[in-house]
């Protein structure tokens, strides 16, 4: 049994994403000869192209969701991986191989992903205040081809803001009596936030001997007599004012 080998530098003559025949001749000392087609070869020596979307946020609590297109020129394998290293301890080299800095452990070790021409990953974690990192995907090809890539940065916000509120005053308001006669309520104090920068401010108002006593979050706070605002500046840094005018109030004729 005769035993074929197609050489390394013939295959490197070949052109990727080509699909070629392998065609075998045998001939006899009598001139006589057969040929036969025993093999259809994919050509394909390019890894994965991975381009992670645009992110809207650089600032996370414990959680993130990321989005990437692949794309390759034969068929990708739908096992893949990512990992989580800090920012500062993983790059990319000129040929798109990972650099992992000496002695530095993920965050988040390898962990199993589904590869598609649109890729999502939801991360959950619980890392430290303020540490930066960046999320590293890897997806392979059936032809074991690899590609890498490296997502923008993200910083862990874990802090929440301090909010001082002003105390009610003006012509409209008694502090003797806690009488308010108008039917709008200026609003105003200062907050102070050293992470990822205030972004709105929301305000309740409820009755005095009401039994709503649920902490108002931004996941529960559009409920009646609730509002919003925006802030201008989105400061990280010391102490920024702001105000508001709550409108609405129905005044009293007695």
């Amino acid at each position: 049994v005769a035993t074929l080998t197609l050489s390394t530098t013939l295959l490197k003559t070949l052109t990727s994403g080509s699909t070629y025949a392998v065609n075998v001749t045998v001939s006899d000392n009598a001139g006589m000869s057969a040929t036969q087609s025993i093999q259809t070869l994919n050509i394909d020596t390019t890894a994965p192209s991975i381009t992670f979307a645009a992110s809207k946020v650089s600032y996370v609590n414990n959680s993130l969701s990321l989005s990437a297109s692949v794309s390759d020129t034969g068929t990708l394998d739908s096992s893949g991986t990512y990992a989580v290293y800090k920012s500062d301890e993983i790059s990319l080299d000129s040929n798109g191989e990972p650099v992992v800095a000496n002695g530095a452990t993920a965050l988040t070790a390898n962990t199993a992903c589904t590869i598609s021409t649109s890729t999502s990953l939801s991360l959950s974690f619980s890392y430290a205040n303020n540490v930066k990192f960046k999320v590293l995907l890897t997806a392979k090809d059936e032809a074991g081809n690899t590609g890498y890539a490296l997502s923008s940065e993200y910083t862990v916000d874990t802090v929440p803001p301090n909010l001082t509120l002003d105390e009610i005053n003006g012509s409209a308001y008694s502090s003797a009596s806690s009488w308010y006669n108008s039917n709008s309520l200026p609003v105003s104090g200062t907050w102070t936030e050293a992470g990822s920068g205030i972004e709105k401010v929301y305000y309740q108002v409820i009755a005095a001997d009401s039994s709503n006593t649920t902490e108002m979050t931004v996941n529960n706070y559009t409920t009646t007599n609730t509002g919003i605002f925006y802030t201008t500046t989105g400061t990280t840094s010391g102490v920024e004012s702001y105000s508001t005018t709550v409108k609405g109030f129905a005044v009293s004729s007695s």
